[in-house]
């Protein structure tokens, strides 16, 4: 995967961090409030879910538009 945060990180000689990470990406939280929309955002080995009551996202799972069930 390629993540140009990722990389101005190290090249910044900063540690790979979730706190780093969401400094450097300029999350836009405008009101303050992390949101289940801003976690999504991050790579999936800074992700903390644990903060919300709703689970991750099922990444596998087909959008409303890309149904992919099939009638037998």
């Amino acid at each position: 995967m390629s993540d140009g945060v990722k990389r101005r990180l190290e090249r910044a000689g900063l540690p790979y961090t979730r706190e780093n990470y969401i400094r450097l990406a300029g999350f836009d939280v405008a009101d303050g409030e992390w949101t289940a929309e801003h976690e999504e955002e991050l790579p999936a080995d800074l992700q903390d879910w644990s903060q919300f009551s709703v689970e991750p996202p099922d990444k596998t799972a087909p959008t409303p538009a890309g149904d992919n069930r099939h009638e037998d």
